[in-house]
């Protein structure tokens, strides 16, 4: 029998389950989404916020890729809303990677694919996104009063960001989205626009606040966290 707690951060119920004694289970939509606490790096309460965001601002798309994935709560949020039709997951942390594939075998789902990658360099090149999400390590220097592993917060100097607006059109199409969670105390627009604009293939589109969600007992707007909105210029 599963048993469900309350995350103790967020607030949500997450369920035990004896097959994976170092795992809980969040239930988005009917897909049991596993976890433990060294891979949340806050995506359990931002995935059901950015969800609701995505689904007025675009709708049903294609096929999402989510960079810096974790265990793929966003990504499995639009998918349990039917908000796509094919999922695409990477992360260069292989517990992530291995959570993930739980997730897949313990729902059978035939839709979602994986892939352990540093940034982008082992997804295939073949792959078009038409909607590429994500909530990716915000800070770019250390914080030691955060207590989270380094690789869930810090970007030194923003190299995992220079590095994906620089290679990300490689795998868009004329109306793909690039549409990503950043945090306003650790930086703006304009850290991101130089990058937007060193890539002759991306155009800034524009940005919006990340809004609370019925599902995670939150009504309003979340503190310091915005999106920014990129698309393939054409």
């Amino acid at each position: 029998m599963n048993l469900y707690m309350m995350d103790e951060f967020y607030k949500i119920k997450s369920y035990s389950d004896k097959n994976y004694p170092d795992h809980r289970f969040i239930d988005i939509h009917g897909i049991k989404v596993y976890y433990n606490r060294t891979l949340n790096g806050g995506g359990s309460i931002q995935g059901p916020c950015y969800a609701s965001y995505a689904e007025n601002k675009f709708g049903n798309v294609n096929h999402v890729y989510e960079w810096c994935s974790g265990p793929g709560y966003i990504g499995f949020e639009l998918l349990g809303r039917n908000l796509c039709n094919e999922l695409t997951l990477a992360d260069i942390h292989k517990p992530a990677i291995d959570t993930i594939n739980i997730t897949i075998q313990e729902n059978s789902l035939t839709n979602v694919n994986v892939y352990h990658s540093n940034n982008l360099q082992s997804i295939d090149r073949h792959k078009k996104f038409d909607l590429i999400v994500g909530n990716p390590p915000h800070w770019q220097r250390k914080v030691d009063l955060l207590k989270w592993p380094e690789r869930l917060y810090l970007d030194l100097d923003w190299q995992l960001h220079k590095n994906f607006y620089n290679d990300i059109h490689n795998f868009m199409h004329e109306n793909s989205i690039i549409s990503v969670i950043e945090n306003a105390m650790t930086s703006d627009l304009s850290d991101w626009n130089i990058m937007i604009q060193n890539n002759k293939n991306l155009e800034f589109v524009d940005y919006g606040w990340l809004e609370g969600d019925n599902r995670i007992l939150l009504n309003e707007r979340q503190p310091f966290l915005y999106i920014v909105n990129t698309k393939y210029r054409v």
